[in-house]
């Protein structure tokens, strides 16, 4: 059954980055990470949440967080530890999401990140991609494919 292209959905997940905005105050964790990824995300949204698409950012600090979610500036780096501790709840959190039911999955996570899915179900009838190489061809992949699925809507 193929589905409509007015109820396609997608989800992007990314880690958060270290360069943040220094606003004091809370932001919108969309606004408040400034790496590369978030610069290429935001400009592909024109500064508003696109309704066919979810964005889920994996935070040392807070775990898993929708990108509107209001969050502090902070300086935490993720290590393997902090990795495995948030594991569990970042798969659960994970696993809520996925069952929206969803098109198509994209992960653009650094290694660490990478363990705090370990534990979460990707469902089998979700196609995933997955960023590849370094941070240059993470970011020119991720790019890629916003604007594939902007035109998959078209």
């Amino acid at each position: 059954m193929a589905v409509e292209k007015s109820q396609r959905r997608y989800l992007l997940i990314l880690s958060c980055s270290k360069r943040k905005r220094p606003d004091p105050g809370l932001l919108p964790a969309i606004e408040c990470y400034d790496g590369v990824n978030f610069r290429i995300l935001r400009k592909f949204m024109h500064g508003k949440l696109l309704s066919h698409l979810d964005v889920l950012i994996i935070s040392a600090k807070y775990g898993l967080l929708e990108a509107s979610a209001l969050i502090e500036n902070y300086d935490e780096k993720l290590t393997r530890r902090r990795a495995l501790e948030l594991a569990n709840e970042v798969s659960q959190k994970l696993d809520q999401h996925l069952s929206r039911g969803y098109l198509e999955v994209y992960i653009n996570l650094g290694k660490l990140y990478w363990m705090t899915l370990s534990k979460s179900l990707l469902l089998p009838k979700v196609t995933v991609v997955f960023a590849y190489g370094g941070i240059g061809q993470k970011m020119s992949h991720m790019r890629t494919w916003l604007y594939k699925i902007r035109e998959e809507r078209a």
